[in-house]
Formats: structure tokens, C-alpha cells, sequence
């Protein structure tokens, strides 16, 4: 019995038993994908704002999350809108958040 790769099988696709063997020198690229992983997670925990900080900060109406520098600029500028949905928001709609391993 044969299976498919997904998406549904066309001529470009090839059966699961007839696979080429990897190449052997497959080990090597191991670090380089940790590597591009951490900075993809590390961008996720910076502010979409200031792209400086890490977010600390959440709006509790929407959970949208930034750093709490650029909230309190938005506070302080009287621009109380979420910049990612545009929700308002006031002081007591923030909450300080810490991110943990």
C-alpha cells in the first residue's frame, strides 16, 4: 500500500516508499534551524512598536501585548486605542505580564 505526501497527490508528488535516503551531512544543518528558531521566538516577545523592548505589558479588552513604555507613551498622548485593533482602553485596562520558562 502506498501513501501520499499531503497535499492530495499530482504528478510532482512522490509515494512515501519512494523516498531518496537523506543526505548525510543532514546533522549539520541541526544548529542552523535552532538558531532560526530562537530568533523567531525572540521576535514573537518584542514589541510590535518599538521593536526594542520586550512586551511586559497586555490591553485586557482585546490581549493585544506590547511593552509598557510605548502603552504608557499611548496613555500619556491621551491615544487610547489599541494599535493592532484600535479598541480603547484606559489605566486600569492594562496589566503587567511576565513571560516565564
Amino acid at each position: 500500500m502506498s501513501r501520499w505526501f499531503y497535499p492530495r497527490p499530482s504528478a510532482s508528488f512522490v509515494p512515501a516508499g519512494d523516498v531518496p535516503p537523506l543526505p548525510s551531512p543532514l546533522h549539520t544543518l541541526r544548529p542552523l534551524c535552532r538558531v532560526a528558531q530562537v530568533s523567531f521566538y525572540r521576535k514573537l516577545c518584542k514589541c510590535p512598536l518599538c521593536k526594542d523592548n520586550e512586551k511586559n505589558a497586555m490591553i485586557i479588552k482585546c490581549g493585544h501585548t506590547f511593552c509598557r513604555s510605548c502603552i504608557d507613551d499611548r496613555l500619556g498622548n491621551r491615544n487610547r486605542k489599541c494599535p493592532t485593533c484600535g479598541l480603547q482602553f484606559d489605566y486600569q485596562g492594562v496589566k503587567e505580564m511576565f513571560l516565564t520558562n
